[in-house]
């Protein structure tokens, strides 16, 4: 089965497409050494940054719109001291 969808992202298109069907590839090829590792660096990698992105988007919903997600935790933004003109 091949799905494709297609949407316009900042006057530019984009598209996604979703393979499925059964594997037809040989087994040693499915097992390669090199892939394992770099899989699951690249999957990692992707968690942090999914799940960072999703804390970082909650706590500026939570600064800009004033509500209060989180009731015992406060996040400030402190304003650092100007360095003098030298």
């Amino acid at each position: 089965m091949d799905i494709k969808l297609s949407m316009p992202f900042f006057k530019q298109g984009f598209y996604i497409v979703l393979l499925l069907g059964k594997e037809k590839r040989a087994k040693k090829r499915l097992q390669a050494a090199i892939s394992q590792p770099v899989n699951s660096i690249l999957l990692t990698i992707s968690g942090l940054v999914l799940i960072t992105s999703l804390v970082g988007s909650l706590c500026i919903f939570k600064m800009t719109s004033g509500m209060n997600l989180f009731p015992n935790q406060k996040i400030q933004i402190k304003k650092s001291k100007s360095l003098p003109n030298i």
